[in-house]
């Protein structure tokens, strides 16, 4: 009997999300910024249930999810999956040039226009493709480097070798040589959200996260 009573409450702890465990896949701008403070406090609440977290590019996060890797995913929706994936936005990052403190650009303290960078070596990384319905679009046309590591491409904009464009929350909050500056013609920005599979019932304890997830959030604004 009391066999049973300790089954009974364990399925009874599973349903209401105490137990179990929940695997994430984000990109790593918002593993860095956004996911520390929401992580402890769920642990606080919530210590027996266990937690995955995996970083990746904003389509690898996407596709870790459509292939069962994960039950939700952290980052900008990549529009060609958006049929198969449920979208809840949480925060709007915008998008801004990025150079050393001591680059001309540095001086345009309110906002860069995009033909500012027309002629300046450029560093194309994958949030560049956020660029591609706008006027600002050729400048990704021919790039003097091509990186898909962010420790590269702060390692060659250190390093003086060029300049890129980047969303706010993917820049160091304190950096000795580097400046983002915003980009405000064109004013684009990426919209940061949860995903999950389509018409896919969340288990308990993830969904518990997504609330507390999209709770903080809103916290912040």
């Amino acid at each position: 009997m009391q066999l049973y009573h300790r089954l009974e409450t364990d399925l009874q702890s599973t349903a209401l999300g105490k137990y179990g465990k929940i695997r994430i896949a984000t990109v790593p701008s918002i593993a860095t910024k956004l996911l520390p403070d929401v992580l402890a406090e769920y642990s606080r609440r919530y210590p027996d249930v266990e937690i995955s977290l995996v970083d990746d590019n904003s389509v690898g996060v996407c596709n870790r999810l459509l292939a069962g890797e994960v039950d939700i995913a952290l980052g900008n929706l990549d529009t060609t999956h958006e049929q198969e994936v449920t979208f809840m936005p949480l925060l709007a990052d915008p998008i801004g040039v990025v150079c050393t403190k001591n680059h001309r650009l540095a001086q345009f303290k309110e906002g860069v226009v995009w033909q500012e960078l027309l002629g300046e070596p450029f560093i194309y990384n994958g949030t560049c493709q956020l660029l591609s319905h706008t006027p600002a679009y050729e400048i990704n046309i021919k790039p003097r480097y091509e990186v898909g590591n962010i420790t590269s491409l702060f390692s060659l904009l250190r390093n003086e070798l060029g300049v890129t464009t980047l969303p706010k929350l993917a820049f160091p909050e304190y950096d000795n040589h580097l400046v983002w500056i915003p980009l405000i013609d064109p004013i684009v920005k990426r919209q940061i959200g949860m995903f999950s599979i389509a018409g896919r019932t969340l288990p308990p304890q993830v969904q518990l996260f997504t609330q507390l997830c999209s709770s903080y959030i809103k916290s912040l604004n």
